[in-house]
């Protein structure tokens, strides 16, 4: 009888330590978050009204820089991580531009390394109502 209760308190005490190493490796990825940032509460207006996208990061996320000159249509200015809670996918050489009455605004910052292995801090935007 001794014998079956060690036997049943291992299979229980297995089956509890896979469930607590799951849990610990769930948390662990979830916490790295892929280096974004995001605040409590929307930040700034950005200046920009459109944005070009260069590299397409999967669903719901872009990197693109700003329009830095309307007049001959170039896309010199800032570098952002353009995201979207719809998970629209983007794709390189997009143009976004905000439809009236709305605007991009910062909700948070995406640090990321580059080719040449330089460490990259953006601006997190969103586009929302004005």
């Amino acid at each position: 009888m001794k014998k079956i209760w060690v036997y049943i308190l291992g299979i229980l005490t297995g089956v509890v330590l896979t469930f607590i190493v799951l849990f610990i490796i769930a948390k662990a990825a979830s916490g790295a978050n892929n280096g974004m940032t995001f605040f409590d509460k929307p930040g700034q207006v950005m200046e920009e009204s459109s944005y070009k996208v260069f590299q397409s990061l999967g669903k719901g996320y872009a990197l693109a820089n700003g329009c830095s000159d309307n007049k001959y249509d170039l896309y010199l200015g800032l570098t952002v991580l353009i995201y979207n809670e719809d998970g629209k996918t983007y794709y390189d050489d997009q143009i976004i531009t905000a439809p009236k009455g709305k605007c991009f605004r910062q909700i948070g910052i995406y640090r990321y390394p580059t080719r040449m292995d330089v460490d990259k801090t953006v601006p997190i935007v969103m586009l929302m109502d004005k």
